[in-house]
Order: structure tokens, then C-alpha cells, then sequence
């Protein structure tokens, strides 16, 4: 049976995807809610202030790296669900 890494497929699809809108969100500089909501664990962490940064202020290259993170993580859970739910339909 060859395997078909739902997980992998739906991390990569997202976080281009991601990136994508993410280039837009920055380079727009007007903020939606609906584009902050779904980037904001990203952004929360991009801004969090401790180890992670030595400023306050994150660098565009830090909060794309973060935006892409975050897509990718969102696209592995729902690859990952699709996977289960594909396989379970087919089995039976």
C-alpha cells in the first residue's frame, strides 16, 4: 500500500499559500480581521519579547519566517485530517 503523506502535501500547499497572502498582509500594511485572526499566533510570537528577539520590533525576514510556520502547521493538521477521513472512506 503506498503511503500518500496527506500531512506533508497539506503543510506545503498551506505555507505557500501562506506566504503568499502573508507577503500581502505586510506589504499592505492595512490589517484585516480575518487575516489577523488566522495569523495571529505567528504574529503573537514574532512579537513576544524574551530570547527571541533582542528588540521589540521583529524584521520582515523573522515575521515571514513565523507567517510560513504558522500555514505550515495548519496545513500538516488538516492534511493530516484529511488523510484520516480519506482512509477511513475508503476502507469500507
Amino acid at each position: 500500500m503506498k503511503q500518500k503523506r496527506y500531512w506533508l502535501r497539506g503543510g506545503i500547499a498551506i505555507a505557500i499559500l501562506s506566504l503568499i497572502i502573508g507577503l500581502f498582509y505586510i506589504s499592505d500594511g492595512s490589517r484585516s480581521d480575518i487575516v489577523t485572526a488566522i495569523y495571529s499566533p505567528a504574529i503573537i510570537v514574532a512579537y513576544m519579547n524574551g530570547g527571541l528577539f533582542s528588540s521589540n520590533q521583529p524584521s520582515i525576514f523573522q515575521l515571514l519566517i513565523f507567517i510560513i510556520l504558522n500555514g505550515f502547521i495548519y496545513g500538516l493538521v488538516l492534511g493530516w485530517l484529511y488523510g484520516k477521513i480519506k482512509n477511513k472512506v475508503t476502507t469500507k
